[in-house]
């Protein structure tokens, strides 16, 4: 059977123009399930108290109800798409159905009201394989449940044509494959002698049997060995939307890595954003909203070009003195200022100076670490008051979906070669011009 095929609220692109970009905005926000509330006993089941008390009460993340009334105001404050934070715990909602289940069918309840908001897994838990990435499907892990159960849904968050999903930094990153034969080999087929290759590189091996994948290194060697690792993770990521098509028969699987703003190990813009996609960063930085401009000015670009989305990071405060010791606090406004800095607003006003695609929040409704954007005693409706703002702006002003932009306003050009070579400085590895 094949999927309804809605994505972003259109109908299934087909996998030959999975390069054209969204016809919308997304803003995101992490969307936590795990909360109960016993209304006898008037006690929720959380530890250490919360920071951030809901405006509009108590809510039980087993209920249908009371996940619609949360998503429904999620939607009402300019959030278009909710990543469940999916551990794998075996937690149950109404009928003993799983929970994800109920918050699936609160989000079909809100969109049968006309909203065009979306639901998808942020795997949080550790049971994501970031080595031969085929094993998350033939081992039937995380990413098989709900791809099998839920990924047809017309609420189902799809990305390019395919089901989509965030997976957290605790899973780890994509692991390096140190593999000597099958680099050797490829070394081979590229340069076709050794005298070819030395007179490139520079070097003076007798035999490729004495060339070794080293990432340590600097010069041709290292570039070289980050080249064969991108070809092996793609030939893996090949291989994992293989089995989805035979055994689930969906068009493949797109993922956001948690891995930050600056270059994937160092080795380099366009590589990761065209084997992987874009990026995102959950916990994003904690200093100040400008720290990291061009990073993630060259996160969204290098991310247009290749046909993905970088998920910028939205944080207007955080808090988590109840659960990590000694803890750390952002402040929505930082007090030794004379004035305001509006944190909150400088992030948004950035992404859209960047004419970004997506944007990622900290979170909608979770209270340990006070950065829940959901209207509080604490903090108003401040913060969603400036979301929908910022939202209606970009989702007014998000023309042609993002095609001008990718078209010719801005030329960019990337100088990776000094990350790969690893001998550059890398404070001056970009060329910016107006096209």
């Amino acid at each position: 059977m094949r999927p309804l095929g809605w994505m972003l609220g259109t109908a299934l692109l087909a996998h030959a123009v999975a390069a054209q970009p969204p016809d919308r905005p997304i803003v995101g926000a992490v969307f936590f399930y795990w909360y109960e509330w016993n209304e006898g006993e008037e006690w929720g089941n959380w530890l250490g108290g919360i920071h951030n008390t809901p405006l509009f009460g108590y809510y039980d993340s087993r209920k249908v109800q009371d996940n619609f009334r949360s998503v429904l105001l999620a939607a009402d404050w300019g959030i278009t798409h909710l990543f469940i934070d999916y551990w794998g715990h075996d937690w149950r909602g109404e009928n003993n159905e799983p929970r994800e289940t109920t918050v699936l069918k609160a989000v079909e309840k809100v969109r049968s009201l006309g909203y065009k908001v979306f639901i998808g897994y942020y795997q949080d838990g550790t049971n994501f394989a970031m080595r031969d990435f085929w094993r998350n499907i033939s081992e039937r892990r995380d990413t098989y449940r709900w791809l099998r159960d839920y990924a047809r849904s017309p609420a189902w968050t799809w990305l390019f044509g395919k089901p989509f999903q965030m997976v957290y930094a605790r899973n780890g990153m994509p692991e390096l494959t140190v593999d000597h034969e099958g680099f050797q080999e490829w070394l081979k087929q590229r340069y076709g002698t050794i005298d070819e290759l030395n007179a490139e590189w520079g070097t003076r091996f007798r035999d490729f049997s004495e060339i070794r994948m080293n990432f340590s290194t600097i010069g041709f060697q290292r570039a070289m060995s980050i080249a064969y690792q991108y070809e092996r993770w793609q030939r893996d990521w090949e291989k994992l939307e293989q089995l989805v098509r035979d055994e689930l028969g969906l068009p493949g699987l797109k993922v956001s890595f948690d891995v930050g703003y600056t270059p994937f190990r160092n080795f380099g813009f366009e590589r990761f954003a065209r084997v992987f996609g874009g990026p995102h960063s959950y916990a994003g930085i904690f200093g100040q909203p400008h720290e990291q401009d061009a990073e993630r000015f060259l996160q969204t670009a290098v991310a247009k070009k290749c046909g993905t989305v970088f998920f910028d990071h939205l944080k207007h405060r955080y808090a988590d003195w109840n659960i990590r010791v000694p803890g750390f606090a952002y402040p929505s406004q930082l007090p030794a200022l004379p004035v305001p800095c509006h944190t909150f607003d400088r992030f948004w006003v950035g992404n859209l100076l960047r004419r970004t695609d997506g944007v990622l929040h900290l979170s909608w409704n979770e209270w340990w670490e006070g950065s829940n954007l959901e209207p509080s005693f604490e903090g108003g409706k401040h913060f969603c008051e400036a979301n929908l703002l910022y939202s209606t702006i970009w989702q007014l002003t998000y023309r042609d979906g993002g095609r001008e932009t990718r078209d010719g306003e801005i030329g960019l050009l990337v100088n990776d070669w000094i990350f790969e070579h690893g001998g550059g400085d890398a404070a001056t590895f970009t060329t910016l011009c107006k096209g």
